[in-house]
């Protein structure tokens, strides 16, 4: 598998899922994920599993899991912040990856297009991170960081870091690109309520933009369930911010 199939893909499931953006149609029935379903994740899982199909890889998404086992594995998710996308608000994502084994440390290529947009993001292990055929830098840290962090209430975050700019705006996959080229400073959730499909294109391009990734441990990509706790972004910002809470993650893609 190339990172031209890899884009492929994603552009085929934002194709689809264009004509269904602002419907505001909520289905009755959760995903794999966990998550209530709308019209548009239903397409977008649809489309998702028959593009992927014609690839000799695992196969897992958010709305259906695990659906088949092959050589490596591609890890989908067809709408990353499909509330924002069922009402129309222009911040969501088709995030895809594919790793050549199970665990987050065989990540290989990561994609994510911006669905309103079309701005495409990417990443090669070892071959650094591009937006639109352009290689993006995660440069360094410059005054106060901006941090995309989840504004669930009670959260150890809002309760410690009541000085620090943050932002949630429904698309952690794409969060983490604006990370990969310096809009945000730093990506952090460390409530264990990220789930592998939400992060594994994003961290790798992440990192292959300069950044360093903390986590929870290794985790199982196949793993639809919310566990993973995790910091990306720029290190000073990321290593500042861990401190200042407290919170003990390892180094993920540690060279």
């Amino acid at each position: 598998m190339s990172i031209d199939d890899l884009l492929d893909l994603a552009r085929g499931i934002r194709e689809a899922v264009i004509p269904h953006l602002g419907s505001r149609s909520e289905l009755k029935m959760r995903g794999a994920g966990g998550d209530l379903m709308r019209k548009i994740d239903s397409i977008a899982d649809a489309e998702a599993r028959k593009l992927a199909e014609k690839y000799n890889a695992g196969i897992v998404t958010e709305e259906s899991g695990m659906t088949r086992r092959g050589e490596g594995l591609i890890i989908i998710d067809p709408v990353d912040g499909s509330a924002n996308a069922d009402r129309g608000i222009r911040f969501a994502s088709v995030s895809v990856a594919y790793s050549s084994g199970e665990r987050a440390s065989s990540l290989e290529m990561g994609a994510v297009v911006d669905i309103f947009t079309g701005d495409e993001y990417y990443a090669i292990r070892g071959n650094g991170s591009y937006k639109n055929g352009r290689k993006i830098s995660i440069g360094d840290l410059d005054g106060p960081p901006v941090v995309y962090a989840p504004c669930r209430k009670d959260t150890v975050l809002l309760r410690k870091l009541r000085d620090i700019s943050m932002r949630d705006l429904g698309s952690i996959a794409l969060g983490l690109c604006y990370a990969a080229e310096g809009i945000f400073d730093a990506v952090i959730d460390v409530g264990n309520f990220v789930r592998a499909f939400d992060i594994a294109a994003g961290i790798l391009i992440v990192k292959e933009a300069g950044g360093s990734i903390f986590s929870n441990g290794d985790f199982l990509l196949s793993d639809v369930k919310r566990c993973i706790s995790f910091a990306a972004g720029k290190r000073e910002a990321v290593m500042s911010l861990l401190g200042t809470i407290g919170c003990n993650l390892r180094e993920l893609f540690a060279d």
